[in-house]
């Protein structure tokens, strides 16, 4: 499990570099949006 973690913070590193900001920038909210929505509890929900 942490060799899978390294090798995938290289390809994220090197993507990163390469890929515009407004490329990943989005995805990167929306999953840290679900994320929240998803382990973080719901008061709407109760």
């Amino acid at each position: 499990m942490t060799q899978q973690t390294r090798t995938a913070t290289r390809s994220t590193g090197t993507t990163t570099a390469t890929t515009p900001y407004w490329l990943w920038a989005p995805v990167l909210a929306t999953t840290t949006m679900l994320a929240v929505l998803l382990f973080m509890p719901m008061p709407w929900a109760l």
